[in-house]
């Protein structure tokens, strides 16, 4: 009886947690941003999908140049200082192109 309720347990804390950012993804500046300034606001703001801005974060996938460009506008009249290479720094290498 033991083993079953512990593997539906287990089951249950990997469905809940998926989907959902890695806590290492909001550190740096840009996480420390958008942790204050909220995915959601950030996301209508930039144009995009909630989804896409997690991706960024997680380092999956980085922001186009317009959008990237478009977060440091926000940033500033958050009254944060967020610089591009902020932004680029939290993609994976494979993803830090600026062009």
């Amino acid at each position: 009886m033991r083993k079953f309720r512990s593997k539906f347990f287990r089951g249950v804390a990997f469905m809940a947690n998926r989907g959902r950012p890695r806590s290492t993804a909001w550190a740096g500046r840009f996480g420390s941003f958008v942790s204050r300034y909220r995915v959601e606001l950030l996301a209508d703001e930039v144009g995009v999908d909630p989804a896409s801005v997690y991706r960024w974060l997680r380092g999956d996938s980085a922001p186009s140049v317009p959008a990237a460009f478009a977060i440091v506008q926000v940033a500033r009249r958050f009254g944060t200082p967020l610089t591009l290479e902020d932004i680029y720094s939290q993609a994976s290498p494979a993803h830090r192109t600026l062009g």
